[in-house]
């Protein structure tokens, strides 16, 4: 949902994608505290070690790590853009490197 969000706005600089970016990490570490919140400190050392929130952790991790290499797409110029995309976002495609484009101001719909 963040990145469809990014993708929302009209227009992304390189100062902007750096603080998206740090966004993304401050969010990131609110939500891994999130299924600690209101708990006693027995009740977190368990959770800690659960399945279900090493689970929540590598999947978090793994998508805010997806979203800072296409922030850092989003900060690139143009042609560093197009010679990095795949490095960045592997499974990204044409229509993907457009959107980052455009969101960069680079090109025409």
């Amino acid at each position: 949902k963040y990145l469809e969000q990014v993708f929302a706005c009209s227009r992304v600089g390189k100062a902007g994608a750096m603080q998206l970016q740090l966004d993304a990490v401050m969010l990131q570490a609110v939500l891994l505290k999130l299924p600690f919140v209101g708990r006693g400190t027995e009740s977190k050392k368990l959770l800690r070690n659960s399945i279900g929130s090493s689970a929540f952790s590598r999947l978090l991790r793994s998508a805010v790590a997806k979203t800072q290499r296409i922030l850092q797409l989003v900060g690139m110029d143009a042609a560093d853009v197009i010679k990095h995309f795949k490095t960045c976002w592997e499974d990204g495609r044409v229509e993907d490197m457009m959107k980052i484009l455009m969101l960069k101001g680079g090109c025409a719909a």
